[in-house]
């Protein structure tokens, strides 16, 4: 594990009470570290990093600086792991709220507010730690260079939370990216492909696994490509993340209990900004369309003419009950 005991976790979340167990906190940072950590920067990197950091210290000021990037985000999700557990207790006896002569319950809109707030930071902290590892020299980070974490996003033409951002209001959520990232691979393969053609797609993505775009690449991924697929991102994925698949079957997303109610967008909401995404991929569609059409000197292996390419249909039919266009 890259911590060692519970004041170094509080060294980043000074909220955590410096009586807690090293026993008990050491299990909710290894399960951050499985859940949130070791996805992103890949097993290698992180076997890299833990051996270093509990068999032969001190770390040199490089292999320093990339365990207090990943330590960073490391113990806000410890404490997002930790907080929904720390409200009961668990024993031979049942179960029972934790009482004290100086303590009281938390408020639920505390606990929530508390929730979302270690959630955010530890998104945040994590992009911030996958942008440290993206800018540093490959040499540095051999590990993660070669890491299938790495290239498992850096080949798409969205490939981080930061660059989704810049295009959608998920607050640079990683978690918000992670979950769209199927939707993205999807959406290229589906539809900026065969606008472009397959030369051209190839090419562009060559570039960028390699880290060779040109200036005029970075213009069509920009401004043309990249809300272009968001548009497509969305109108594909909208429908399908409001349900969520179990060993019990599937259910519409909703918490709920007595006090507060915590329910996932209205079905028709869902529907309405659906058909509003499906409106924009056809105008951001036409646009590129029309801007590749009229700078053939800028990208040669566009295949021209386009006339012929339409947008493809929505996937919902009409007599979707999702849809606003339903009918009978």
């Amino acid at each position: 594990m890259l911590f060692k005991n519970t004041a170094e976790v509080k060294s980043f979340c000074g909220t955590l009470n410096a009586s807690t167990k090293w026993v008990t906190l050491s299990g909710y940072v290894e399960s951050a570290e499985q859940k949130y950590i070791i996805p992103m920067i890949g097993q290698p990197l992180y076997d890299y990093i833990d051996a270093l950091y509990n068999d032969t210290p001190p770390l040199g000021p490089e292999d320093s600086k990339l365990l207090k990037a990943i330590q960073r985000p490391l113990a806000f999700y410890t404490m997002l792991e930790l907080f929904p557990y720390m409200l009961a207790n668990v024993g031979d006896a049942g179960i029972s709220e934790p009482t004290g002569q100086n303590l009281t319950g938390i408020n639920q809109w505390k606990y929530f507010q508390t929730l979302e707030k270690y959630c955010s930071d530890g998104d945040l902290f994590l992009e911030t730690l996958l942008q440290f590892l993206e800018n540093a020299p490959a040499i540095d980070y051999p590990d993660w260079t070669d890491s299938d974490a790495q290239k498992a996003a850096r080949g798409l033409i969205i490939n981080s939370a930061a660059t989704l951002a810049n295009y959608a209001a998920v607050a640079q959520s990683r978690r918000a990216f992670l979950l769209l990232r199927p939707f993205i691979q999807r959406c290229e393969l589906q539809y900026i492909r065969p606008m472009l053609g397959v030369v051209m797609f190839d090419s562009l993505k060559a570039s960028i696994l390699g880290g060779t775009l040109s200036a005029d690449q970075k213009i069509l991924i920009d401004q043309y490509l990249s809300p272009l697929l968001v548009s497509y991102t969305f109108k594909d994925a909208l429908h399908k993340l409001a349900f969520q698949f179990s060993g019990i079957g599937v259910r519409f997303l909703s918490d709920s209990d007595a006090i507060k109610q915590r329910l996932a967008a209205d079905p028709i909401v869902v529907g309405g900004q659906v058909e509003n995404y499906r409106q924009d991929a056809e105008r951001l569609f036409n646009e590129t369309k029309r801007f590749l059409e009229a700078n053939p000197t800028l990208y040669p292996d566009y295949e021209y003419p386009l006339s012929e390419t339409v947008l493809p249909a929505p996937d919902e039919p009409l007599n979707d009950t999702f849809s606003p266009s339903f009918g009978f």
